[in-house]
Order: structure tokens, then sequence, then C-alpha cells
């Protein structure tokens, strides 16, 4: 073997190497890019009240934020377009409402939330909407039980202002979350308008002001009616939101 021979051979290695590095690094960037079909759902938990039944609700977002950090592949953030409201959205106690799909990137995730910033229902004519909505981004739509043996129809306003920052959970609330692309997800966002009723007593609810509107007769909750009612309402809402990856 010449010397020429002997200096080519380490050349010829250490590009044979390099090409393996960056076919490999190629392919792992392939893969935690590689999208996954994810479509955002919205429901209402089950529960019960001796005081108040609830029947469905309509929420509109103004803005959809997703945050995903990952074991490899780097952390994942996206938006929904400023301005672009997502609803609004019909939902009830009986089933699930389709919200959004998205595309997320495979890969193992350590932590994985949602942020909404609700818009204003109210914005929307009644030609987009075909119904009347109140002002707000979250509203619940329930009957009110009073002691007298009467029901009132009880509506839960919340503002369009406000925001929701979700954590997601795994199909069992523990451990990491897999999105894999050969596969697709539901993640639904539940709220659980039962939970934040649950510390307020029948007296409270007794005493909550009563609105009338032509022959209908109603309670509110919102930052404008019944404001002490709407503050504990709104934190336990807040709270206790989730999402639940299936």
């Amino acid at each position: 073997m010449n010397s020429i021979t002997k200096m080519r051979k380490p050349y010829i290695q250490l590009c044979s190497l390099l090409v393996l590095l960056l076919t490999v690094n190629a392919c792992q960037k392939k893969e935690f890019t590689e999208p996954v079909a994810v479509q955002l759902l919205v429901k209402m938990a089950e529960g019960s009240s001796s005081s108040v039944s609830f029947e469905a609700g309509t929420v509109l977002f103004d803005q959809i934020l997703f945050d995903g950090q990952r074991q490899q592949g780097g952390s994942v953030h996206f938006t929904t377009e400023a301005g672009k409201a997502v609803g609004p959205v019909h939902f009830s106690k009986e089933t699930e409402r389709f919200i959004k799909s998205f595309d997320i990137p495979q890969g193992v995730y350590t932590h994985m939330q949602w942020h909404f910033l609700l818009g204003d229902i109210d914005e929307l004519t009644d030609d987009e909407t075909d119904t009347f909505e109140p002002e707000g981004g979250l509203v619940l739509y329930a009957y009110l039980n009073r002691a007298d043996g009467s029901r009132l129809p009880l509506r839960i306003v919340v503002d369009d202002d406000e925001q929701l920052m979700v954590k997601v959970l795994a199909g069992d609330g523990y451990g990491d979350i897999t999105l894999s692309a050969v596969n697709s997800y539901e993640m639904q966002l539940i709220l659980d308008p039962y939970y934040a009723v649950r510390t307020i007593s029948a007296a409270s609810w007794e005493e909550a002001d009563v609105e009338e509107d032509g022959e209908q007769t109603y309670v509110e909750v919102s930052s404008d009616e019944n404001e002490d009612l709407y503050e504990t309402i709104l934190f336990r809402l807040e709270s206790s939101a989730t999402i639940v990856i299936q």
C-alpha cells in the first residue's frame, strides 16, 4: 500500500462517518417534526346539585395557544391567528363538541398545556350565530331549583376577557404523554360547573337578584349581576378545568 492510499483511507472513513451522522440527524429531525392529528373538543362534566341543574353551554375563543415540552426534539409552541375567533361552540351535558383540529409534532411530552383566550359572543351578528347570545365569552345555561318548588332559568356569563390555562392529562391522569404520527387523538376540554357551584349554599341562591326580560324571569350570574356568586364560580370553574387525551 503506497503512502497516498494510506493517507486517503482515514479521509474516506471520516467522510463516511460525517455522512452517517448527517443522515441520522436528518432522520431525527424528520421524526421530531412528524405531525400528529389532534382534535380539540369541549364537554361538560357530569354531576348533580340540589339547587342547580345544568343543561348546556356556549363558548367563543378569541385565540388558542399551545405549549409543550418534549423529552427530545425541543419545545413546541403555536397559536391560532389573532383576531380570527374560533366558535362559537355549543355543547351540552349529553356529549362533547368539536372546537378545532391541530397538527402537533410527535414525541414524548413531559408537559402539555393549552391557553384559551375567551372572545365576545355578542360581537358576532345574528346572521352568523342564528340565535341570540348574551355578552360574554362563556355562557352556561341551567335551571335554579327554589325552595318554593319553582324553577328559574339561570345563566352564568363569563367575561370575554377571561382566560383558561389548562394542563393536559394522560388517559390515566399520570405520567408523560406520547404522541405518535401513526395514531390520531382527541383532547377533551372538560368544564365542571357542578364543582364551580358546590360551595354556594341554597340560601345564597335564594338571595340572588332576579331579572325580568319581557315575560321571562331569570337569574344571571356575571360580573354585572350577582357579582359575589360570579367571583366564586369563576375561580372554581377556571381551577377545575382539565384536558384529557384519548
